[in-house]
């Protein structure tokens, strides 16, 4: 949020923990999840507000694809929704020292998570993927997102919404090596 006191990036790794894994590689968003079938796996459903939630209805009810979708006109998801595409599009993530750099296929969108313990930065102008920062935690990535541009419907949230996420390899017997990904959101405007 602009104005908000900058916050430091989860706790860094210190130097007995185990080393981070190296992420670098092209990925398949949702390719197969833990159950062995191609769908995202929500806990419950989402607990949108009841204004929100009317106007979601109101949405679906007179939904026109071609005018209410702004991805048909080259517009980037942006995030949250760019890491719940369930679409067959891979993600390429380019790992250096300081930095994950998430390149995704689908409208050619990119997204940089600061891995270097940086605070968030004062007057945050919102966009499209917002302002990533993170830390290896052993073998989980946590990583705090804020200054996304608001969005309407189909997918509402406001600017003040914060996701945290958790990255982890896991090993799938049907896929092999897999990317869990797990994003909570909190926006008080929306949820």
């Amino acid at each position: 949020a602009c104005g908000a006191e900058p916050v430091t990036a989860p706790e860094a790794v210190t130097a007995s923990a185990p080393a981070a894994p190296d992420i670098s590689g092209v990925w398949m968003p949702t390719a197969i999840g833990p159950d062995g079938e191609r769908a995202q796996v929500m806990e419950a459903a989402i607990p949108y507000l009841p204004d929100v939630s009317e106007g979601i209805a109101a949405f679906q009810a007179n939904y026109n694809p071609v005018v209410d979708d702004a991805s048909r006109s080259c517009l980037p998801y942006g995030m949250p929704r760019q890491m719940m595409v369930r679409a067959q599009y891979p993600m390429e993530v380019i790992q250096t020292g300081d930095e994950l750099t998430l390149i995704f296929e689908l409208h050619n969108d990119a997204r940089h998570i600061h891995l270097d313990a940086r605070p968030f930065p004062q007057g945050l102008l919102p966009s499209f993927m917002g302002y990533s920062v993170g830390a290896w935690n052993g073998g989980e990535l946590q990583v705090e997102t804020r200054g996304v541009r608001e969005s309407g419907y189909p997918d509402p949230h406001s600017a003040e919404m914060q996701i945290t996420e958790r990255v982890r390899v896991v090993d799938s017997a049907e896929a092999g090596p897999m990317l869990e990904w797990e994003l909570t959101l909190t926006d008080p405007r929306t949820y």
